[in-house]
């Protein structure tokens, strides 16, 4: 069966541009894609404040009426919560964000170099890195588990200081 690759550019889960191609298949950046290459773009304009949280909808719209990204894509957020944060809330959102994941690093770190707890401590932390890696195609900060692994890790950090005093 033939691929009708013109249909396929037309959807909305794609930009419909050809990066690559080999015999049999082609690559074309998705959505997803252009979302995060909208949000540097409004990071880099709005470094300092950014475009206000949950405006990149809005202006998305606004560059894809001047012509910067594709229109058949749909006015979503950037999914992403580092790109979301530089574009929504500005070179001080994002700091406050990759500080909030270095210090919970830095305390997961810190918690597994003690045996008590330890299975759960290797689970939360486990959990951690991959909501940090999964923040980069979506907004987590919103996951309430994220926030649940959070309380749990800051628990125990909390007993083990207790037992130490």
């Amino acid at each position: 069966m033939p691929i009708n690759l013109e249909e396929i550019k037309k959807r909305s889960f794609n930009t419909g541009e050809i990066i690559g191609e080999t015999k049999n298949s082609f690559i074309i950046p998705t959505a997803y894609a252009t979302l995060k290459q909208s949000a540097f773009h409004l990071g880099k304009k709005h470094w300092l404040t950014g475009v206000g949280a949950g405006n990149h909808g809005i202006y998305f719209h606004e560059l894809k009426e001047e012509g910067l990204f594709p229109k058949h894509i749909p006015d979503y957020d950037p999914h992403s919560t580092y790109f979301g944060s530089f574009a929504e809330i500005g070179i001080f959102g994002l700091s406050a964000i990759l500080y909030l994941t270095f210090v919970l690093f830095k305390m997961s770190n810190h918690l597994l170099t003690t045996k008590k707890y330890y299975n759960l401590k290797v689970a939360t932390s486990a959990c951690l890195l991959i909501f940090f890696m999964e923040a980069i195609s979506v907004d987590a900060i919103n996951f309430r588990h994220l926030w649940l692994i959070f309380a749990i890790l800051s628990a125990i950090y909390n007993l083990e200081q207790n037992d130490k005093t």
